[in-house]
């Protein structure tokens, strides 16, 4: 065919919006060698394409590398990329001037393993076939992929993105992959769709993390993430499993009016002394209340009560947030009502726990107040054996505690005349105690 065939002109200009070429006279649509979606035919032709695109990549006297609406063809010398590594397409092109991609269609992959986009890149509407493989990439200025529809596999590990990361209304069918890229600029995928596990593992985002009215289909996981600022979820829905496992969120986390589908599970690292998701509890309310939701739809309603806790706490942060220490009468009811009884005594119903600690430590102080303050004596002592000089013993006082504490009564021992409302307060604090452990027993185990 000879390599002279691509430049036969039909002496008419390209029919391609915008462009100015010469009609290719082998292209049915009246389009240009670079629009034409006839221009892999041969290797000769796709070749002469690739040629000619790395060439404007690299030029630095151009103001951008405007391959807007081209048909990119397979790479007939190119070597697919394995770990950073390959050769051909756009492997390792450092592109000298913005990059504009828009709607234009890769037929058998793109590949930008380890290239350098000094300006920014667009890929607005772009039709991706194959694997996109963008590992290892940098992108200096903006990454504008608004309306893309990647058909094969979207690889991203470990790319570094300086400016803002658009993803806007994008559609990953297939295996799309962020595990350890970093959005220093921000990142928005708000109404994109991810018809496959999306990998978002050991992400960094250094700014904003939107992801409202997205769609998980198959499942996401941010193992590990890290979300320096706002991060947004709302309406998101997810299917199968959402992981947010050893992920931590600096910032505001809004998770308002997702939805998690029936049977489907979503994971986060409830607070302890090792893990703290949110830099203030009173952002995972909403997270934790997803969570929870996604479980009892489940039927896992042990992992359920773990994040009914966790929501509880972040309620009761929110609160004392919101109301400080004034008006006095509500800061008594957020300091002393949830924290005092609701967390510490009640466990918010999942903690049978600990009011049976309380209940022992009630029954270790009065134990002591009683043997160390001489404060029960035997009920049969009579006027010539005064009740006042007798000291009872360790087991004694143990057991007069026991006994007042589960209101048993037997009548063998009693308070003295200076300890009997003590003894009365026991008994009221041993009474609301066993009915505070049976109710949380019977909740966390009954539902």
């Amino acid at each position: 065919m000879g390599a002279q065939k691509p430049y036969t002109s039909s002496g008419k200009i390209c029919s391609y919006d915008g462009c100015d070429r010469p009609a290719w006279s082998d292209c049915p649509q009246g389009r240009c060698l670079f629009h034409s979606p006839e221009n892999g035919r041969d290797a000769e032709t796709a070749r002469l394409v690739w040629n000619t695109a790395r060439a404007m990549a690299i030029d630095k006297g151009a103001k951008s590398a405007n391959f807007r609406g081209w048909h990119f063809p397979g790479d007939p010398d190119a070597v697919p990329p394995d770990r950073g590594r390959g050769k051909g397409a756009f492997v390792g092109t450092s592109f000298a001037s913005w990059a504009d991609f828009g709607s234009a269609t890769f037929d058998e992959g793109a590949w930008f393993s380890g290239a350098m986009f000094r300006k920014g890149a667009r890929f607005s509407n772009a039709s991706l076939s194959g694997a996109a493989i963008f590992e290892g990439a940098h992108f200096s200025g903006e990454a504008i992929f608004d309306g893309a529809h990647f058909s094969g596999e979207a690889i991203f590990d470990g790319a570094d993105f300086s400016g803002a990361a658009l993803f806007e209304g994008v559609t990953f069918s297939h295996w799309p992959h962020f595990q350890d890229a970093t959005f220093s600029g921000g990142a928005l995928f708000n109404g994109s769709k991810f018809i496959v596990l999306a990998l978002f593992d050991r992400a960094t985002f250094g700014g904003v993390a939107w992801f409202d009215n997205s769609t998980f289909a198959d499942g996401v996981s941010f193992t590990c993430a890290t979300f320096d600022e706002d991060a947004s979820f709302a309406r998101t829905k997810l299917h199968v499993t959402a992981w947010f496992k050893g992920a931590t969120f600096s910032n505001e986390a809004r998770f308002d009016w997702a939805v998690a589908a029936p049977g489907a599970t979503v994971v986060f690292d409830p607070p302890c002394k090792r893990s703290r998701p949110f830099r203030n509890r009173r952002e995972g309310e909403t997270a934790y209340r997803l969570a929870k939701q996604a479980a009892q739809a489940a039927g896992d309603y042990t992992e359920a009560g773990r994040y009914h806790y966790a929501e509880q706490c972040a309620i009761e942060d929110r609160w004392r947030y919101e109301s400080g220490m004034r008006p006095w009468h509500r800061a008594f009811w957020v300091w002393a009502g949830r924290l005092a009884f609701g967390r510490t005594v009640f466990g918010y119903g999942e903690r049978p726990s600990h009011p049976l600690l309380l209940g022992l430590a009630v029954v270790a102080i009065w134990t002591g107040l009683y043997f160390g303050f001489a404060g029960i004596a035997p009920s049969n002592l009579t006027a010539t054996a005064p009740c006042e000089s007798y000291s009872p013993s360790f087991s004694d006082a143990a057991y007069f505690s026991i006994v007042t504490f589960t209101t048993l009564g037997y009548g063998d021992f009693q308070p003295k005349p200076g300890f009997r409302l003590l003894a009365g307060a026991e008994a009221a604090l041993g009474a609301a105690l066993m009915a505070t452990f049976v109710v949380c027993l019977t909740r966390k185990y009954m539902r």
